[in-house]
């Protein structure tokens, strides 16, 4: 996992990274990520836009996710991206209340996600 931010402030970027071989395809991995982001086991949320997209070139599916987790409400932006090597969860999140400040910032920060070629 690789992470820009801090935990305890009101924004952040992760990076999470999955061999596609646990998977039987990359339709599988964005199914199975869909159920978790809906379940309980994730908390309270709501899957507000689900949207075709690109990062690195690479196709990607974006979710926008509203979620509360332990009293902490978030906004999130969750791409599921079809690397060449693996499968990966580029996520960004903020508060509501910082959304318009920081929205940009984690826009740009996921923008640049690149695969490399050794990653996993």
């Amino acid at each position: 996992m690789i992470a820009i931010g801090e935990p305890l402030v009101s924004a952040s970027v992760e990076v999470f990274t999955y061999p596609q071989e646990d998977y039987t395809g990359f339709d599988d991995y964005v199914s199975l990520t869909e159920d978790w982001l809906r379940s309980d086991e994730f908390g309270e949320s709501t899957i507000d836009d689900v949207s075709d997209v690109t990062a690195d070139d690479l196709p990607a599916v974006r979710f926008e996710v509203t979620a509360s987790s332990g009293g902490v409400n978030q906004v999130m932006w969750w791409v599921l991206v079809h690397g060449e090597h693996a499968y990966y969860d580029v996520v960004g999140w903020t508060v509501p209340s910082e959304r318009e400040q920081t929205e940009p910032v984690i826009a740009e920060v996921m923008a640049s996600f690149e695969e490399l070629e050794d990653e996993i």
